[in-house]
């Protein structure tokens, strides 16, 4: 199905907008983007290659004995395309943690595997010392982690490549980055449901930028805040940003350089400016 004409973009937005009037209390805040030409309706959802993958499940658990492996880099190491790696809870002190196969599903499992103690969402500490994961490869899952990044570089918690299509991170903290939280997201992501916190540098979530452009991106009830921009859109397309709550951002809380998105139902206040469109 397509539409002609204008995408419809609705804030709840509590603070400044970039056009510099004195601050007010707009409750709801309707912008009307006029587009040139025809666009698609799109949800942003990726089904990705209709060829499914061999799927077998590695498990990780830092209490050596119980799983198959301690290290998240190690499991990574020995798996192929398809596989699932269930990571216990516990602490893991990993960075550059590269995901190179096609269809990885790397899946935080909330309780300990083995005798110990160990509950909650399992703890990745980068550490500072260099992005924590680096997605390289397409359709790639990251759920159910609470990651810190704290340290002496400018560094992000995870960043993409442009061939990481169909990226979905859900349900994870992430927390401390000298750099962004998230960031190079190109074609058909989904995010959604994350605790995002105290970005160095940029972003909370930085879409594209890549030459080669980035779109299609689902971007969903996600919490951001305490980041110099909550949410970054450079030269994307036919992005979908829903329901996400975004706040104490000291630039923006949504910095929009593209087109042909929509941005919905968004609750975005106490930023230094609420909303910023390059024109």
């Amino acid at each position: 199905m397509f539409l002609k004409g204008k995408v419809v973009i609705k804030f709840v937005i509590r603070g400044k907008i970039m056009n510099k009037y004195p601050a007010i209390l707009v409750s709801i805040v309707t912008v009307v983007l006029c587009v040139l030409g025809s666009f698609p309706l799109t949800t942003g959802f990726y089904l990705g290659d209709q060829h499914p993958l061999p799927k077998h499940i590695i498990t990780v658990d830092d209490e050596p004995g119980v799983a198959d492996y301690t290290s998240i880099k190690e499991a990574l190491n020995h798996s192929s395309p398809g596989d699932t790696i269930e990571v216990f809870s516990g602490t893991y002190k990993e960075h550059g943690i590269n995901i190179t196969e096609e269809g990885i599903s790397l899946i935080g499992m909330p309780y300990d595997l083995g005798n110990g103690s160990d509950t909650g969402k399992p703890f990745i500490n980068g550490q500072g010392l260099y992005h924590v994961i680096y997605v390289m490869a397409p359709n790639v899952t990251i759920t159910g982690f609470h990651i810190e990044n704290r340290g002496p570089g400018s560094w992000c918690i995870i960043q993409a490549l442009y061939n990481a299509s169909g990226l979905v991170i859900s349900n994870n903290t992430l927390l401390y980055s000298g750099d962004s939280i998230i960031y190079w997201i190109p074609w058909h992501a989904k995010i959604v449901n994350n605790t995002i916190r105290y970005a160095g540098l940029f972003y909370g979530i930085g879409l594209g930028p890549w030459d080669n452009g980035s779109g299609y991106n689902f971007i969903a009830d996600n919490v951001i805040d305490h980041c110099p921009t909550g949410i970054n859109l450079w030269n994307d397309i036919h992005d979908t940003i829903i329901r996400n709550r975004i706040s104490n951002c000291t630039v923006f809380g949504i910095d929009i350089a593209a087109n042909t998105n929509t941005i919905q139902d968004n609750t975005i206040e106490n930023n230094a400016y609420g909303l910023h469109i390059y024109s």
